[in-house]
C-alpha cells in the first residue's frame, strides 16, 4: 500500500510540474505571424459575408474556393500554411482570442469606413 501511495505522489508530483513548465510548442515552418494572420482571416471573413448576402462578384459565383485562393495569394501565402497556422494558433485559446481581438479591430475599421461611390 506504501508503494502505491509513493507511486501516486510521484505520478501527481510529475504532473504537476509538466503543468507549470511553459513548454514551447511545435511551430509549423510556415507560421504566419499574428499581425498577418490576423488580416487574412478579417479578408476571409469579409469574403464569407459577402458570399452569405450572395454579393460575390459573379467571377466567384461558378466557382467558390476562387475567392479563398485569391485572398491567400493577396497576403502571399498557400492553403497549406494557412492551414498550419490556424490549428497552431487554435491550441491556444488565449492566443486564439488575441488574434480575434485583432480580426474584430479590423473588421471594425472596415465597417467605419466610408463608401467609395464608383459613380
Amino acid at each position: 500500500m506504501k508503494r502505491l501511495a509513493a507511486w501516486a505522489i510521484w505520478v501527481v508530483l510529475f504532473a504537476a510540474l509538466y503543468a507549470c513548465v511553459d513548454l514551447e510548442r511545435n511551430q509549423p515552418k510556415e507560421l504566419i505571424e499574428k499581425e498577418r494572420m490576423a488580416l487574412l482571416l478579417a479578408d476571409i471573413h469579409l469574403a464569407e459575408s459577402a458570399a452569405r448576402l450572395q454579393t460575390l462578384p459573379p467571377k466567384y459565383s461558378s466557382d467558390p474556393d476562387r475567392w479563398f485562393a485569391e485572398i491567400l495569394e493577396y497576403h502571399n501565402t498557400d492553403s497549406s500554411a494557412f492551414r498550419a497556422s490556424y490549428l497552431w494558433y487554435s491550441e491556444d485559446p488565449s492566443l486564439m482570442l488575441e488574434l480575434y481581438e485583432v480580426v474584430a479591430d479590423c473588421l471594425q475599421v472596415n465597417l467605419e469606413a466610408p463608401e467609395i461611390n464608383e459613380n
